[in-house]
């Protein structure tokens, strides 16, 4: 990994360096608007994200009670467009106030509060700062202004022996904000800080406790010993902070916050002696491993070996994440991820196939452009592959990943208002069929964003009944990003309307940004046969020879067919079904679902990481069967709050009858029409001939639901 230092307090706070000129360096050639909506649009917000991630680094911060406080603020900042083209109407004051509310909120043993009321008030840390020797170390610390007019103040360290950077900080009445502190010096038993308001200063003492310096030189091999293991590495030291190597770009997960950083298989850290915890984690194939430690000031050594578990390859199965985003928002250019940083990750995560794409965010930037080439990275290698492809991305119609591209669709994005591509033409059908012809795989992504709203609003697979009747996609990203369950009602849907779609995962990982999703936390499984190969993997994930999961492997078959399979029966009868499930974390249960519908369920039993299933079920009428996993929240689940892994299903037809749900048909004829309104409403096209095109695509999809519809009512 790329030693990023501190240049990520850089990444949030500017949108570009600046070079000696003073003009922003920018390697896309930006227009000043552009660089500008790279910014975070409301600093309270950036303030917020910056102290919520540097607060969870203790691991003793109630994780659920934080949680509740940031789920508000993260929907505040996602409510960026009220429609689109027009940022959202909440007002600077009415985000600051109900920013401020939530950092008070936010808990930690180690976080500081300083109340401005017409009396300072201190209310220390729940525990004493532990302080080791050599390092920088840190306190985090609120302030509040709880009086009825603007303060101004300074707040400066007194005494000789420690020492921080001054801050200058002004608030509005009622405003809170965060700071992260950082010391360095030694020999005092506590912290003095001297706070100045109104030219009145106040000192206050935080109380230290000091240990001696350890340093942790950690290897992590293979089983015989004879190479390094890359791996996902969390260390918490005996301060209860996560820690990592100097200039680590140190991450931290999205469900829990946890910070970890990824090791080339030789790690050196510095932190204070006492005991240590350190967890190992090396994909979904090996079982993490656990150590507790008393690390003794000077030099400790440390080897693990990761014990390998079920091998997938051996059965013909390899993994991928469909959707990988290096370089993406709130960024400065000129420090990019690069290609060699999600190897270092895939090899770190174990993930055999990475599909890193490009797209645009919410203006005219297309990240990453440059480095399509339209063929494999020459990175890759016979066990991880890199392979640049796309996320098209249309405000009227959805999102799109092609797969395995050979020309770059252009163009990348339709529907953005203030940028070159306004317009909502071409549809997503369009360049679904131009991915198509160079035997691109197509797949919407994160299908429902936002279960709240209403079902279209919410999507991000608006076009995606359009393009399913029409033959144009593959699957859906059914564990990612999207709303997991509503993904999931939205792919039952589809599949009772009698498509073929595959089950496919995919992170939206945005690589550069420190606390957000691990690539291949979520994954998809394909059968390719003995060896790894790229075309083949895409080509077997299109024919739906997959499983999704984050976390259990899952092998599934019916009447010895795998996934994506169709079987015909002559008349209704039994099949015979095989299910093994494997999971570091506990399964609760195992759902055979016929048709939208648990047909058959088996409980997990002892700890919940292995579950068989053999059996004979009936089947009565044509449709599809598929198996799922469910489970609760865990460590393990990096990326969800739940545990959960499925199948592709099998399709069934009994009697030489397709299958199709009336209600599911329905509902999609209800919904293209909803999408008809919309476009008539809000779509803008260059000529009258690009609407009456796409108006025409909606209208030979609807003729295939209503065929369906006679179908289903002969």
């Amino acid at each position: 990994m790329k030693s990023y230092g501190l240049v990520w307090i850089l990444m949030i706070l500017v949108p570009v360096s600046l070079g000696a000129s003073g003009r922003a360096w920018n390697p896309y050639g930006l227009s000043e608007d552009e660089v500008d909506a790279l910014r975070v649009r409301h600093p309270a917000l950036r303030e917020f994200s910056e102290f919520f991630t540097a607060l969870l680094r203790h691991e003793d911060a109630p994780r659920d009670e934080n949680f509740a406080v940031y789920r508000p603020i993260r929907r505040l900042a996602m409510r960026r467009r009220a429609v689109r083209g027009a940022w959202s109407p909440d007002s600077q004051d009415g985000i600051q106030g109900q920013v401020s509310q939530a950092l008070w909120n936010l808990a930690s043993p180690e976080l500081s509060r300083i109340d401005l009321n017409p009396d300072l008030q201190l209310t220390p840390p729940a525990q004493v700062s532990v302080f080791t020797e050599g390092l920088e170390n840190r306190v985090l610390l609120l302030l509040r202004n709880n009086r009825r007019k603007p303060v101004a103040l300074s707040l400066t360290p007194d005494g000789d022996s420690l020492h921080f950077p001054p801050r200058e900080v002004s608030l509005a009445p009622g405003q809170v904000t965060g700071l992260q502190l950082r010391v360095w010096g030694e020999g005092a038993d506590a912290l003095g800080l001297r706070l100045t308001v109104e030219k009145n200063p106040m000192v206050f003492a935080l109380p230290i406790r000091w240990r001696k310096a350890a340093r942790l030189e950690l290897t992590v091999k293979t089983q015989d010993r004879e190479s390094f293991r890359p791996a996902r590495v969390y260390v918490v030291g005996s301060d209860r902070l996560a820690r990592g190597p100097a200039g680590t770009f140190l991450r931290s997960t999205w469900t829990e916050g946890h910070h970890y950083f990824h090791t080339r298989g030789a790690s050196s850290l510095v932190l204070p002696s006492g005991p240590a915890r350190i967890l190992v984690v090396h994909g979904f194939e090996h079982t993490p491993a656990t150590l507790n430690l008393n690390l003794e000031p000077g030099s400790n050594e440390v080897e693990v070996l990761p014990r390998p578990g079920i091998d997938s390859a051996s059965r013909g199965w390899y993994s991928g994440d469909i959707h990988i985003h290096l370089n993406l928002v709130h960024k400065t250019l000129d420090q990019l991820v690069l290609t060699q940083d999600a190897l270092l990750q895939a090899e770190a995560e174990d993930l055999d196939v990475s599909n890193l794409l490009v797209c645009n965010s919410l203006g005219s930037i297309t990240f990453d452009r440059n480095r399509f080439t339209g063929s494999l990275h020459p990175l890759s290698t016979a066990e991880r592959v890199l392979y640049w492809n796309e996320e098209v991305r249309a405000s009227l119609y959805g999102h799109l990943a092609a797969l395995n591209l050979k020309e770059f669709l252009e163009p990348n994005f339709t529907g953005f208002r203030n940028t070159d591509h306004a317009f909502d033409y071409p549809s997503n059908t369009i360049q679904a069929r131009k991915g198509r012809e160079q035997g691109a795989g197509i797949f919407y992504v994160h299908p429902v964003h936002n279960p709240d709203a209403n079902e279209l609003a919410g999507s991000s697979a608006k076009a995606v009944p359009v393009d399913a009747a029409l033959g144009l996609v593959d699957g859906l990203e059914i564990l990612g990003y999207g709303h997991p369950a509503a993904s999931l009602r939205l792919y039952y849907r589809l599949l009772n309307c009698g498509f073929r779609l595959a089950a496919a995962a995919g992170t939206d990982a945005f690589n550069n940004i420190r606390r957000h999703k691990v690539i291949g936390g979520d994954r998809v499984y394909v059968q390719t046969g003995e060896v790894l190969n790229y075309d083949s993997w895409v080509q077997g994930l299109k024919a739906g020879r997959s499983f999704v999961t984050n976390e259990p492997l899952l092998f599934f078959e019916v009447d010895g067919r795998l996934p994506g399979s169709e079987l015909d029966l002559e008349a209704p009868g039994p099949v015979q079904v095989r299910v093994e499930a494997y999971s570091h974390a506990p399964m609760d249960r195992l759902d055979l679902v016929f048709n939208g519908k648990p047909l058959h369920t088996v409980k997990a039993s002892g700890n919940g990481t292995h579950l068989l299933y053999r059996g004979s079920l009936p089947i009565t009428e044509s449709g599809w069967l598929a198996a799922r996993i469910q489970g609760g929240p865990h460590r393990l689940v990096v990326n969800n709050t739940d545990l959960f892994a499925h199948t592709t299903p099998v399709y069934l037809t009994v009697g030489g009858k397709p299958y199709a749900d009336a209600d599911s048909v329905s509902h999609f004829l209800r919904w293209i029409g909803d999408l008809r309104q919309r476009l008539l409403t809000e779509g803008l096209f260059q000529e009258p001939v690009q609407k009456r095109q796409v108006l025409d695509q909606f209208r030979r999809a609807e003729a295939v639901y209503r065929k369906k519809l006679v179908s289903v009512e002969e």
